[in-house]
């Protein structure tokens, strides 16, 4: 297969791809678009057997639970720089929250602890279980309904037996369930004898109509009585206030009562007793509180007066709300002697259109009641259905998903243990535990009184040591398995920078050009030579199904000697991975 990808020009990524799957591909000199993106991993997860299930049963409620893509696999495909020796991220996209999330979800699926038959019977269990809890709703409403259903017939049995309609009927027994009841009911709406007694025409219609007249008349006379109750109460608030206000107004006459006093004492012109000067001021003064005073005095008078209007508006009131209540006490006596000799009446006539009446709804309860009685076929798919869950849910034993789960990690952790003594880590002899939750590795002491994640185990040696061991031990695991979703590759790069950060000892130094290059170390040389035949023991191991990709700028001394190695181009002096005419 060739894919390629259209350059995106201005915009910031492009969904045009050119696709070509055959036996025999031939390199184009200029692609065009054959499908997009979409199409693309769709034709990649096909080949990679991935299921079309996601991981929630059919009710996703987060990204996490997504079906697994091609596109996840990525994870166990690439180690790039900034990942093969890195103490906290061990896998591929894996230091964005979303990837590690997705991660997380998909490892027991690559591992094979979960199948796409399990993720089908997931699917399946989750249909069953809303279909069993619908089915079980309908039986219990069913159920329900003909429990209430018991009352009303009951009702009708005796119904009818008044009407004369049942007049061989037995006596209901105390063990008659619903079924005897209707058994007899039946025969009602197929009976023909029916006994009716005469009644006078027009006398439903006159009572109705005098009831009619007499319920309108209450109804005004309620009207009226609250009407004039909300006046009532108004006029009432209204002289507690006049009385509050007259009450402030005689307090105030009796505080002015001395000013009559002043003026008699008081003469048109003073003289003052130190200078001797005469002075109308004094005089003045009181003549305006005598103004006052009878101002108080007028407001006084006109305050009583209005009181004396109200206490007669407030009486009149309350001897119209008496004589209204008089007569709806009347009219509602009217009304009730009325409704009582209704009501005899109806009980002692049987009227064609009440008997026919009954007979109906009697004919429709058993109708609606032969619809909720409980179908033996509703009984027999729930059984069906409960069996099939329990089958189910034996096949899906979360204990026994843990326990394949368990036993993968085992062989995975074991794999990465031999690999670590090729590569040659610090504790190469310690156990090493794959853990999927924290998405890491652990090593642990060989008494098993401590255990040490990626991140707490020092030096860029040893945690590339244990990339390559991980990824090369989680191949070999799924070239094991008799179908794997992930594509039996894996990418490198640059794994000997823990040792040559900047760049191989042999090259130029392109900030000093004319500086002699300079002789790598036997020290060096011999753990960058580990890792190469780490990875030839991995193609080993595997017998060649797994293919192994290093780019790598350590020259070919490092790996002088080791089989199944293959240089396919040297990259320097302006030459790069991507050509300069593309």
């Amino acid at each position: 297969m060739l894919v390629a990808r259209s350059e995106p020009g201005d915009k910031s990524q492009t969904t045009d791809m050119y696709m070509n799957e055959a036996e025999t591909v031939e390199i184009v000199n200029h692609p065009y678009k054959t499908c997009n993106t979409d199409a693309l991993k769709n034709r990649l997860n096909q080949l990679a057997g991935l299921p079309s299930l996601d991981f929630a049963g059919g009710e996703v409620e987060s990204s996490f639970k997504y079906r697994p893509s091609i596109r996840d696999m990525a994870a166990f495909e690439f180690q790039p720089q900034h990942i093969v020796a890195n103490p906290y991220t061990l896998f591929f996209k894996a230091d964005t929250f979303d990837h590690r999330e997705k991660l997380k979800t998909i490892f027991p699926f690559v591992l094979g602890a979960i199948t796409n038959k399990i993720l089908a019977l997931r699917r399946e269990l989750k249909e069953l279980v809303k279909e069993f809890e619908l089915k079980t709703e309908e039986l219990n409403n069913r159920k329900a309904a003909a429990n209430a259903w018991i009352i009303d017939i009951k009702a009708s049995y005796s119904k009818a037996r008044e009407f004369g309609l049942l007049r061989e009927a037995p006596n209901p027994q105390t063990d008659w369930d619903i079924n005897n009841y209707i058994q007899i009911l039946q025969k009602v709406p197929k009976s023909s004898e029916l006994n009716l007694p005469k009644i006078e025409e027009g006398s439903t219609e006159r009572a109705v109509k005098e009831l009619n007249a007499l319920k309108n008349e209450e109804e005004g006379i309620s009207h009226s009585i609250g009407v004039l109750r909300n006046k009532l109460s108004k006029l009432e608030s209204l002289s507690y206030s006049e009385e509050q206000y007259g009450k402030a107004l005689n307090f105030q006459t009796e505080r002015l009562d001395s000013v009559g006093w002043f003026e008699d004492k008081i003469k048109d012109k003073t003289l003052c007793p130190f200078c001797g000067s005469e002075s109308r001021s004094a005089s003045d003064e009181i003549s305006k509180l005598l103004e006052v005073t009878k101002n108080v005095q007028r407001t006084s008078q006109a305050v009583t007066s209005a009181r004396e209007v109200l206490d007669k508006e407030i009486a009149d009131i309350k001897k119209q709300l008496r004589d209204l209540e008089g007569r709806l006490n009347v009219v509602r006596d009217h009304r009730q002697l009325l409704e009582s000799k209704s009501e005899d009446l109806r009980a002692r006539r049987q009227t064609l259109n009440e008997i026919y009446r009954f007979v109906g709804r009697l004919e429709q309860s058993l109708d609606n009641l032969n619809i909720v009685q409980i179908d033996s076929r509703l009984v027999e798919e729930l059984k069906l259905l409960e069996s099939r869950i329990k089958d189910i849910k034996v096949k899906l034993n979360p204990e026994e998903e843990k326990r394949r789960l368990g036993n993968a990690l085992n062989y995975i952790s074991s794999y990465i243990s031999h690999y670590v003594k090729f590569i040659d880590v610090e504790r190469p002899n310690d156990p090493i535990h794959l853990d999927t939750t924290n998405l890491t590795v652990q090593v642990l002491l060989k008494n098993r009184s401590r255990k040490d994640y990626l991140w707490e185990i020092g030096s860029g040696a040893n945690w590339m040591g244990y990339h390559i061991s991980t990824l090369l031990a989680l191949h070999e695991y799924f070239l094991s398995l008799n179908i794997s979703p992930v594509p039996n590759f894996l990418v490198i790069d640059q794994p000997s920078q823990v040792y040559f950060p900047e760049r191989w000892p042999g090259d130029l130094d392109p900030k000093n050009p004319s500086k002699l290059p300079e002789e790598p170390s036997s020290d060096d040389i011999e753990r960058v030579n580990k890792i190469f035949r780490t990875l030839s023991e991995g193609l080993s191991r595997t017998k060649n199904k797994l293919q192994l990709l290093v780019i790598e700028h350590a020259d070919e001394i490092t790996w002088q000697g080791i089989k199944d190695i293959n240089l396919v181009d040297r990259w320097r002096d302006g030459r790069a991975l991507i050509p300069q005419d593309w």
